[in-house]
């Protein structure tokens, strides 16, 4: 019997969109190229569609004086896994001369699915994969391709409309100066509106009283990405900073009104809020505007959406 040969064969998936970047419901069509020096043998050709999320992180904990246990948690959500068969029914050989073979294909994304996402604690990751299946003295020959999802949160008419209108906020905060003197400070903010696509600026009006003798440091306004994380038994939660601005200090007995208007860009690849629905995955947005004062913090926040046109 002679020695099983490793397969010559090279696939390569092609995309009609070489961006491959789609969104929910939208068809991805392609082909698959086979190209074979050599006369090939094989029993099928298909290609496999498959998206997922999946975090995967790990804490130390300890209660009193016992040894400190490490817990993992996972958490998975399978969103579709399908087939398509291209050329050979698995059973069957097929035999094909060296040269150059095209298959085409069309696969239409499910409705509802989330946003692609990456981060060293969870993933949304979308793939494609040709699979051609060797014939008995042939190994099998893989090509993955990773596409991206961008997913569309479904909001009603109202929601919409409400993250259009123009929102205000208003703070008092008693504190006491390093003298223990107590004096009321104010921040009022105001914000045209409170849902934002990638690209925009985020303008606003502050309007602060100081009725302190003593001078504040400036505020400082962020605009920050909270993730949270879902897995078995237990949640965790990151923020990260996307911009941040600092406005003007504030004289002892002041008061001052300022604006900011295109200096705080949220940045073209920022994913949308909420993801587009997925379960163990949340992504938000909110605007913090903080002021350290002598011995406390002054700080409010204001949820935000950030989605597509």
């Amino acid at each position: 019997m002679l020695p099983c040969q490793r397969s010559s064969s090279v696939l390569q998936i092609i995309l009609e969109h070489p961006s491959a970047s789609f969104i929910p419901g939208e068809s991805i069509v392609g082909e698959v190229v086979l190209n074979n020096k050599n006369p090939t043998e094989f029993k099928s050709i298909r290609i496999r569609f498959y998206g997922r999320a999946k975090v995967e992180w790990s804490e130390i904990r300890q209660t009193g004086y016992r040894i400190p246990n490490t817990h993992h948690f996972t958490g998975e959500e399978v969103y579709f896994t399908e087939d398509l068969a291209l050329i050979g029914n698995g059973a069957d050989t097929t035999s094909l001369p060296p040269g150059t073979w095209r298959y085409p294909f069309a696969y239409k994304l499910p409705h509802g699915i989330p946003s692609s996402f990456s981060h060293h604690v969870g993933t949304v990751s979308y793939m494609m994969q040709a699979i051609m299946k060797g014939s008995w003295c042939q190994s099998q020959t893989n090509a993955i391709k990773e596409f991206k999802v961008d997913g569309r949160l479904n909001l009603s008419m109202d929601k919409i409309e409400n993250l259009r209108k123009p929102l205000e906020i208003e703070k008092e905060k008693i504190i006491y100066d390093m003298f223990c003197r107590p004096g009321k400070i104010m921040v009022g903010i105001k914000l045209d509106r409170s849902g934002f696509v990638s690209g925009d600026y985020i303008n606003f009006q502050v309007y602060q009283k100081n009725h302190l003798k003593q001078n504040l440091n400036p505020l400082k306004i962020r605009l920050l990405q909270v993730i949270e994380f879902k897995g078995t038994d237990g949640t965790r939660k990151e923020s990260n900073t996307i911009v941040k601005v600092e406005g003007p200090k504030l004289l002892g007995n002041g008061e001052k009104k300022w604006e900011m208007t295109n200096k705080m860009k949220i940045p073209e690849s920022i994913p949308y809020s909420g993801l587009g629905g997925c379960k163990i995955i949340d992504v938000q947005y909110i605007l913090e505007i903080k002021l350290e004062l002598f011995m406390e913090a002054f700080r409010q926040i204001i949820p935000l959406m950030i989605g597509y046109q």
